[in-house]
């Protein structure tokens, strides 16, 4: 396990025997164990909203009706919960905190998720800022630009339940496990109740997991309509390059096959573009689009991210790449073009 993880797990235990010795000493809300809330939805109309609570290990459910765009509804809280509305449709319409006692109002777009404000509590308003400073970046789902903006976001507010809602909501925390570690560190122990952190604890328990995974042969589908399987050995490295059709198209991710593939040896490096297309279709013509270097063999997994052999190393979007040994052991995963081409030595 690698030492920030092991750090970051030690923390984690003597957290949660503060937090019980803490939730022992809690004292109830008295004559007001309710919260209440007041919505306005531009856009909606009139429907019954669903409500999702989460506090402890308990999770509540419940429905508002909101009537021309306007609803309210009101809960019990002998701890701060996290809350998120829901169209009938399912869609997530925003997210929230409360406590015993709250009054919120809040204000939010069926149209544009990012259009949000509150008024009532702290946290929930800082949740607010953050959309409204970041909307552009939230629209434009840029993974880079989002996760610089959490990281500043969670640097001023580390006693803010804020936090970590804004960390589950915006952060990608694919190939930047350490990252969010750190920045989990970093919140106060009473920002970060266990109800909340843990779901964010799976992506570094995954990647620790992932970083030295040994890789298993994995079944794909080849470039000539067959079934193909593709295990380590033939070589002394394997790089995997998963992919789709947007990605495979982006000349940064053309120029770093092209350049390990005209700079390494075939003894020394195989190549593999693994796609994640939603279909053959898209695969093949996005390789008539982009047609990759003769040497790199072109795969198409069937299971995306969840084929057998592919789980094992937690790749979460595309582009990724992952370098084995001939003895199929994980020597690096990353999102990053240029972090790739750094480890294996290629300029571009």
């Amino acid at each position: 396990m690698p030492e920030i993880l092991r750090k970051y797990v030690a923390a984690l235990l003597a957290a949660v025997m503060q937090l019980i010795a803490a939730l022992f000493g809690l004292t109830s809300c008295g004559s007001e164990p309710e919260f209440r809330v007041r919505g306005e939805v531009d856009g909606l109309g009139t429907q019954n909203l669903r409500v999702t609570l989460y506090c402890g290990d308990a999770v509540q459910q419940q429905s508002a009706q909101a009537i021309d765009g306007k609803f309210r509804f009101e809960a019990r809280a002998e701890e701060p919960v996290a809350g998120e509305i829901y169209t009938n449709a399912g869609v997530l319409m925003a997210r929230f905190i409360a406590d015993c006692g709250d009054n919120l109002n809040l204000k939010f777009s069926a149209e544009d998720p990012a259009k949000f404000e509150a008024e009532g509590n702290r946290a929930t308003e800082e949740l607010a800022e953050f959309m409204a400073e970041n909307a552009d970046a939230i629209a434009a789902g840029d993974p880079g630009t989002l996760n610089a903006a959490v990281e500043r976001f969670v640097g001023k507010h580390a006693k803010s339940l804020a936090s970590p809602l804004v960390i589950s909501a915006y952060y990608t925390p694919e190939g930047n496990e350490k990252r969010l570690g750190e920045m989990l560190d970093r919140l106060d122990r009473r920002s970060k109740p266990m109800w909340i952190v843990e779901p964010l604890m799976q992506p570094l328990l995954a990647g620790a997991a992932a970083d030295t995974a040994r890789m298993k042969p994995i079944r794909l589908f080849g470039n000539d309509n067959k079934s193909a399987t593709l295990r380590p050995g033939g070589s002394k490295l394997l790089l995997m390059a998963f992919t789709d059709e947007k990605s495979r198209g982006a000349d940064s991710v053309g120029a770093l096959l092209e350049k390990a593939a005209k700079e390494r040896s075939a003894a020394t490096l195989r190549i593999a573009d693994i796609s994640f297309d939603t279909d053959t279709a898209a695969w093949k013509r996005s390789l008539a689009d982009h047609p990759l270097p003769e040497r790199v063999g072109s795969y198409w997994a069937i299971g995306g991210q969840s084929t057998p052999g592919i789980e094992l190393f937690a790749v979460g979007r595309v582009p990724y790449f992952v370098l084995v040994d001939s003895t199929g052991m994980t020597r690096f995963r990353t999102p990053s073009v240029s972090v790739a081409a750094k480890k294996l030595n290629i300029k571009l």
